[in-house]
């Protein structure tokens, strides 16, 4: 299972995503799952199915605290 999160405004999910792959959370961004990443948009893809709750609960942690590197 996996969500597909859009981002708002300006931010970009190849930052966002390098930032929290820097504290240990893996999340894909969309330009590297399209056939036209020049036009790909900003979001990115949190697959979750193989967590447990403390785990899951830990990734939205980090996301929480990266998302300011998204811009």
């Amino acid at each position: 299972m996996a969500l597909w999160l859009r981002l708002r405004g300006s931010r970009s999910a190849e930052t966002w995503a390098s930032a929290a792959a820097r504290s240990g959370v893996a999340v894909t961004p969309g330009n590297r799952l399209t056939l036209d990443a020049a036009n790909a948009p900003e979001a990115f893809r949190f697959g979750f199915a193989s967590l447990d709750e403390a785990q899951l609960r830990k990734a939205v942690t980090v996301l929480a605290r990266t998302r300011s590197a998204a811009g």
